[in-house]
């Protein structure tokens, strides 16, 4: 980091020397001052500056050592990290823990994590910014601010740290590709693959049909669709304070094949020894399954894009795309109307580009 470094712990005074290099004190009135010469903003600083008020005070260090790994694991016990869903946690402790290891400086042995609170700065969370982007993963580092600057509020909120100074550095910027959204020749192609009566065309047709995501297709039971209607709460949103449970109908193309599906277990998606799949394991099985019939860049998720797209270009409205697909704020669904918008107009202004009877050419 080049960038000076606020220091903002008591009784420290900081100057330049003749060459203009800073130099870093301790100092209270009336005692000799105790220059501090470890790098600023690591542990063995903290420690010499506890050290040193214990020895200017006549008593025991005056503070603890907070650092940001300090303010993390106290974040990784907190009941806001713990409300989250298990492979959400894992994933944020993984992020946060490589947060915590990465050196201040290429090369150093200093680790960020040792960094105090009280001397953290948006320098620190751009190095760990840059570091993914330099890596070429701009959304790898965008997950890193996200996840610190989370808990770092966390810790404004509780009292523990000042200020979120992960709030001033900006996200990288980068084309998000996303999921590939299925075309209709795409599902004419696994339509004639998977025949009625298989898993895969159940799959399939659940996920395009009713537009729900991986995670509740995996454990979704036979007596939920046995009704003229699906209702069901969404699991990635069911701890939204604006989370509502989804009625869908169960359309007749849907009835047809969830007839000819064989019942043989409580769930109707399961693996070969019957049992539901994990959160991940059915995402890559039904990956596994396209990549067998020619359609490799096809997902779970990319049927439920179609779904909206379709929707959408037959006039869904925001709400409508809402319920349906139970996202909880409106812009996601208006991505779609948008889009679908956009080419209803395109569609229509081409007319008025081919020239009439008596225009020239």
């Amino acid at each position: 980091m080049t960038e000076a470094m606020k220091i903002d712990l008591p009784h420290i005074l900081q100057d330049k020397d003749r060459h203009g290099k800073p130099r870093i004190y301790v100092r209270i009135a009336g005692k000799p001052m105790v220059r501090l010469r470890e790098p600023p903003g690591s542990a063995a600083f903290l420690r010499a500056y506890d050290a040193a008020l214990a020895r200017m005070q006549g008593g025991e260090p005056v503070r603890d050592a907070k650092t940001l790994e300090w303010l993390g694991r106290k974040y990784m016990a907190s009941v806001e990290f713990q409300g989250f869903a298990k492979r959400d946690r894992a994933n944020r402790q993984g992020v946060l823990d490589a947060c915590f290891d990465e050196p201040t400086t290429p090369g150093g042995t200093a680790r960020i994590g040792d960094t105090p609170l009280a001397m953290l700065g948006p320098a620190h969370i751009r190095v760990l910014r840059d570091r993914k982007i330099k890596e070429g993963k701009p959304g790898a580092a965008n997950n890193r601010l996200k996840y610190v600057s989370a808990m770092l509020a966390w810790g404004v909120e509780n009292g523990l740290v000042k200020a979120n100074p992960a709030r001033d550095v900006r996200q990288a910027s980068y084309e998000r590709k996303g999921y590939h959204t299925w075309t209709a020749d795409e599902v004419r192609r696994a339509e004639a693959a998977w025949p009625i009566g298989t898993k895969q065309r159940a799959a399939l047709s659940i996920l395009l049909f009713l537009g729900l995501r991986g995670g509740d297709v995996r454990t979704l039971p036979w007596t939920l669709v046995g009704g003229p209607t699906l209702r069901l709460r969404a699991k990635k949103t069911a701890k939204h304070k604006n989370a509502a449970d989804l009625e869908l109908p169960i359309l007749p193309a849907l009835r047809r094949v969830l007839y000819a599906t064989p019942k043989k277990h409580a769930v109707i998606i399961v693996t070969e020894y019957g049992q539901p799949f994990s959160e991940r394991g059915f995402g890559q099985w039904f990956a596994q399954e396209c990549e067998k019939i020619g359609l490799g860049h096809c997902t779970a998720h990319g049927l439920r894009k179609a779904g909206a797209t379709i929707a959408a270009e037959r006039g869904a409205t925001t709400k409508q795309l809402m319920a349906i697909y139970g996202w909880t704020s409106p812009q996601q669904a208006e991505t779609y109307v948008r889009t679908a918008d956009r080419k209803r107009l395109a569609a229509g202004a081409m007319g008025l580009i081919v020239p009439g009877d008596g225009g020239e050419e």
